[in-house]
């Protein structure tokens, strides 16, 4: 038996929704002010079997509906309306929480640790230009509402950093495509300079491997598989996971598609391209401690291997104290995550059977003892 189930899609301008509006008996147009640029919602009931089939719908079927009458809406106003992801599914029935939105606030602390980052990477983006282009596709892709255009954004940023090799041909191969270009060029005048160019261009490109191919090579070359297992990636393999971003990102350009299940897709090309410019910018966290760029520990292994990489931002130092904001700024760099090591809850290494001991409030060393109940 199936249930209604209620979905409110974020709407960015730059049309802005002032008045709530009927569209149907179970869709409804609500203004929105909010500092992230949403300017409003559209919350549609539908009916799904249970909660998952409700997610999946409203991640594709739903989203669909909502799209169509989002761009008929852009053609009447000539101005554009951004169709964004949704908030929590509920039924209809559940209590009415408020839908919340945040971003991330730029104080002093976090503007410091930018600070240093572009300190220790400028000099290399301004001397390598397709770094530069990738990491300015990076910020585009971030900075995008809409799931197609970051898509393409993140997989450009990861093309501009991809050279294409001579791909492993076969000696048939090979001569075959030989055969091919001396049959072309046999049947053009010799005069015809550009189409004979052409001609052996084309042939060119054929013996080199694809830019899905190059991309793929790159990453596997640059990343460890396990980081992006981590991250959005599934079980069937980072080569799989590159060919699904180029597939949809020519479906997008080519045919002028709309992405199925976009914002899982979107979150795949983000983790591959954002591992691909960690691994081509070591530098980027050298620094936050002592003088040597920290080893990496994704913010998932932190909470269980605390033995490994807490003695790594205490410097191996039982003497060394560090307040908590110099913790979480190393385990930023550690993590090369800032959200992740944002938020790690220090206080809740603190104390017995803890690797830390709080001195004062706020302010933590290295137990000894942890330590060498573990043989370090």
């Amino acid at each position: 038996m199936c249930e209604s189930f209620w979905v409110a899609y974020r709407l960015h301008g730059p049309v802005e929704i002032r008045s709530e509006y009927q569209l149907s008996e179970k869709i409804i147009l609500k203004p929105k002010e909010n500092p992230n640029s949403i300017t409003g919602t559209l919350e549609i009931i539908f009916e799904a079997d249970d909660r998952s089939d409700a997610k999946e719908k409203a991640d594709e079927e739903i989203m669909a509906k909502a799209s169509r009458i989002i761009s008929a809406l852009a053609f009447t106003f000539d101005e554009g309306i951004v169709l964004g992801d949704h908030y929590k599914v509920r039924p209809v029935d559940a209590p009415n929480k408020s839908k919340m939105d945040a971003s991330l606030k730029a104080g002093e602390f976090i503007l410091d640790i930018g600070s240093q980052v572009h300190e220790n990477i400028d000099d290399k983006l301004s001397e390598d230009d397709e770094l530069g282009r990738a990491i300015n596709w990076y910020n585009l892709g971030l900075s995008t509402e809409t799931p197609e255009d970051a898509l393409v954004a993140f997989w450009t940023g990861l093309e501009s950093l991809a050279e294409r090799e001579d791909a492993d041909l076969s000696e048939e191969k090979e001569r075959a495509l030989d055969a091919a270009k001396d049959a072309a060029l046999d049947s053009i005048d010799d005069d015809n300079h550009s189409l004979r160019g052409g001609v052996g261009g084309e042939i060119g490109e054929l013996k080199k491997e694809s830019i899905s191919q190059a991309v793929v090579r790159m990453v596997g070359e640059l990343v460890d598989e396990d980081l992006l297992t981590l991250n959005h990636v599934d079980a069937d393999g980072l080569g799989s996971a590159v060919e699904m971003v180029y597939k949809e990102r020519c479906d997008i350009v080519h045919e002028g598609r709309k992405t199925d299940n976009a914002h899982h897709k979107v979150a795949v090309a983000e983790q591959i391209l954002k591992e691909v410019l960690i691994a081509k910018l070591p530098e980027a966290y050298s620094g936050f401690i002592s003088d040597v760029v920290p080893e990496r520990y994704p913010y998932s292994s932190m909470a269980i291997d605390v033995d490994h990489w807490v003695p790594v931002v205490f410097e191996r130092d039982p003497d060394l104290v560090l307040d908590e904001w110099e913790v979480k700024r190393r385990a930023i760099a550690m993590a090369r995550d800032l959200q992740d090591g944002y938020g790690f809850p220090v206080r809740n290494f603190a104390g017995e059977g803890n690797p830390l001991i709080q001195v004062e409030d706020g302010v933590f060393r290295l137990d000894p003892e942890f330590f060498d109940d573990l043989g370090q």
